[in-house]
């Protein structure tokens, strides 16, 4: 014997429904996205019994606290794929809601289309990469700012890096008027905190990757790096 509890995430709230090996639905609740709501998810179904497979539909980033708790609480869980369980929902079970019902019938009957759901050290390699990647993206758009406001006074400079020891000594030096001049100091401090933020997070993931063995297996080919590992080994 089995409960079978399909739970449809949404950022506060999630929907579920608790269906037995007969098919019948035993109840239907809502509850708080948050660690305690699952848990008591997780009570509420044990009240029926204590084999409990689950279905978790993903909104977004949503479902990863509600997915954790039921795997930490010894469920067998799912994460659907949402694309896919609404074709089979409407092929199979000729339902176009894709709701809490609709996921425990699906999973009651083995119709599941599951997502693939990284480990949770993958899970907070990828946030970490992608944190990387966003520092990069904001320094590159406030370089952008600087070489818009040289260009606004045709400014020019001879240096390889503008953005290396010898450039950024020059950028200090300018004098602009007063707002002009304003807007470049800040500018600059805040490349010089992103400069210390992508460089602390690149030792992060040097730690990481010299703790991983496919990552050092990755670092002997020519061309990649400790980032580059990682990256390849997070595919």
């Amino acid at each position: 014997m089995a409960i079978y509890v399909g739970v449809d995430v949404h950022k506060r709230f999630c929907q579920a429904a608790l269906m037995n090996e007969e098919g019948m639905i035993l109840r239907e609740t809502r509850f708080e996205n948050t660690t305690d709501g699952a848990k008591a998810l997780v009570n509420l179904a044990r009240s029926f019994d204590s084999n409990i497979k689950a279905v978790v539909e993903p909104s977004a980033n949503y479902w990863v606290k509600v997915y954790d708790k039921l795997e930490d609480e010894g469920v067998e869980v799912k994460l659907s794929n949402p694309s896919r369980t609404k074709a089979i929902a409407e092929a199979r079970a000729k339902m176009d809601k894709r709701d809490a019902r609709t996921l425990a019938y699906l999973l009651r009957g083995d119709l599941v289309a599951e997502s693939y759901v990284p480990t949770r050290k993958n899970r907070m390699r990828r946030s970490f990469i992608r944190h990387r990647a966003s520092l990069m993206k904001m320094r590159v758009e406030v370089k952008n700012r600087i070489h818009t406001l040289l260009d606004k006074y045709d400014l020019s400079y001879e240096y390889t890096d503008l953005f290396g020891k010898e450039g950024l000594e020059w950028l200090r030096s300018l004098s602009l008027p007063p707002m002009d001049n304003h807007f470049l100091k800040s500018n600059l401090q805040i490349l010089e905190a992103l400069n210390e933020q992508i460089r602390s997070t690149d030792i992060e993931i040097a730690k990481d990757a010299v703790n991983e063995e496919q990552a050092k297996l990755l670092m002997t080919m020519p061309g990649v790096d400790y980032y580059a590992a990682m990256i390849l080994l997070d595919r």
